[in-house]
């Protein structure tokens, strides 16, 4: 069993009046870690693995972040980005999501409502994903003026 150590001295006041005592705060001792075997199995397979991932080309996250850096500001809606890849619109949609969460593309917000709630770019029903390159656009501007267009088209 590990040895304990007293961390540090505290005074504790007696409930009926009586003298102060020392008491010794004890810290619990670290957790041990187990033990981890690696077999020379368990490297080759990771080896075989890790080399062959260079062999197939790119991923699916990679294919998407492609198609979406290819149209620039415009960007592509998910569907597009399924349409032009052909990759599943499922798997394109946690695509999209993991590369959101690496900031490698945003979801641009192009203005806000009464409530304070983002408005994003929307084009035929999905919201447009753009590479993060254009962070600095003014995404602001871009909305009034899709409103302008779409207030005199109407």
């Amino acid at each position: 069993m590990p040895k304990t150590t007293t961390v540090q001295q505290v005074q504790q006041p007696d409930l009926f009046g009586g003298p102060a005592v020392t008491v010794g705060v004890v810290a619990p001792p670290a957790p041990r870690r187990a033990p981890r075997k690696v077999h020379e199995t368990q490297v080759a397979a990771h080896r075989q693995i890790t080399d062959k991932r260079t062999d197939k080309g790119p991923t699916a996250d990679e294919r998407c972040r492609w198609d979406i850096a290819g149209n620039s500001k415009l960007g592509r809606t998910r569907q597009e980005i399924a349409n032009r890849t052909g990759i599943k619109l499922q798997t394109v949609c946690g695509c999209v999501d993991r590369l959101l969460k690496a900031g490698r593309v945003i979801e641009p917000v192009i203005g806000y409502t009464e409530n304070h709630r983002p408005i994003h770019y929307v084009r035929d029903g999905g919201k447009v994903v753009v590479d993060a390159l254009f962070t600095d656009f003014d995404w602001m501007r871009f909305g009034q003026a899709l409103d302008r267009e779409r207030t005199s088209a109407a």
